[in-house]
Order: structure tokens, then C-alpha cells, then sequence
């Protein structure tokens, strides 16, 4: 399976996947963010915070571009809401770069 789509789906949705994560991205890892970037301790940080709000969450790619070492997913992701249990859903897009099987910056 694709790295994008492992990490995505695979990952993303609790800590024993985010422990899975960290041996797929490459050293020097780079997260990029509205306030600058970090490196996977702040990707971790930041998945705890949607954790923090979101439980039961699921994400599903529906599709992967790539070009080079560039690729961009999009994808679908459901949840249920801490605040009041209603079952969320939403679209979004990742995007990458892939560097030796291993994603090096998103």
C-alpha cells in the first residue's frame, strides 16, 4: 500500500498508529502549519488536540496524485463529537513529499 495511503488511513486516527507513523516519515520530517512548522512531536501534539475533540475517528483516501516526489490525497473522515456525540463527517486534502518511500514534509 502507498505510504500516503498508510499513513493516512492506517495512522492518523489513534496514538497506537501514530506510533506506526513515526517510522514512516523520514529523519528531518518537517510538518508544515498555519503557525510555523514543527517537527513530529508537533504533528503528534496536533493530532492530540483533535483527539481532544473527535473520538472514534475513521479517514478514508479517495484518491492519491502524484508527481515525483510530490502527492496530494483526498480524503473523506468521519468522528464523533466529544461535546455532544453526534456522529461528524468532513472532506479535506493532504499533501506531501516523499523521500525514499517516507514522507518527509507535509
Amino acid at each position: 500500500m502507498d505510504v500516503v495511503r498508510t499513513v493516512v488511513e492506517e495512522c492518523w486516527a489513534d496514538s497506537k498508529g501514530l506510533d506506526r507513523m513515526e517510522t514512516l516519515v523520514a529523519p528531518g520530517y518537517v510538518h508544515h502549519t498555519p503557525f510555523g512548522d514543527t517537527d513530529f512531536a508537533g504533528f503528534r501534539q496536533g493530532l492530540a488536540y483533535v483527539d481532544s475533540v473527535f473520538a472514534e475517528r475513521t479517514y478514508r483516501v479517495e484518491h492519491v496524485v502524484r508527481e515525483g516526489a510530490l502527492a496530494a490525497a483526498y480524503l473523506g473522515w468521519t468522528a464523533t463529537r466529544r461535546s455532544d456525540g453526534e456522529m461528524v463527517s468532513g472532506r479535506g486534502a493532504y499533501h506531501c513529499r516523499i523521500d525514499d518511500g517516507r514522507i518527509a514534509e507535509d
